[in-house]
């Protein structure tokens, strides 16, 4: 029976300081490594290269890794290279992150029309 207790202690204690190990690690993270990604008030940590607001703007268009690398001409991982350099100067962690975030500092023109908002009508 004392053994039991002593297991069940040892796990509590394990999980406490997995919790305190985990509280620090968080703390430590910058402002913009939240969960949610990035705030609204976003900011460019550095200015895009040529190249690097070509592959934005394919982003923009909604097209895929595959499609960006066939039509520049470089490989797969050349495109993720650059789309992880275009998250790191937008100090955000997504494409969407970073299309949002090129929109609204003007990077990017905002595209002329707008997509009506999904709306669910209850019967």
């Amino acid at each position: 029976m004392e053994t039991g207790h002593a297991v069940v202690r040892v796990d509590f204690v394990q999980r406490e300081a997995g919790e305190r190990e985990r509280a620090v690690r968080q703390a430590s993270k910058p402002a913009w490594w939240s969960k949610g990604g990035a705030s609204a008030d976003y900011r460019l940590i550095e200015p895009l290269t040529d190249r690097e607001l070509c592959f934005l703007d394919c982003l923009a268009h909604g097209v895929s890794n595959k499609e960006i690398a066939r039509s520049l001409s470089v490989s797969e991982n050349t495109v993720k290279f650059h789309l992880k350099n275009v998250y790191s100067k937008f100090a955000v962690r997504t494409r969407l992150q970073a299309i949002k975030a090129a929109y609204e500092l003007g990077v990017l023109p905002k595209p002329a029309h707008q997509l009506p908002a999904m709306t669910r009508t209850v019967s």
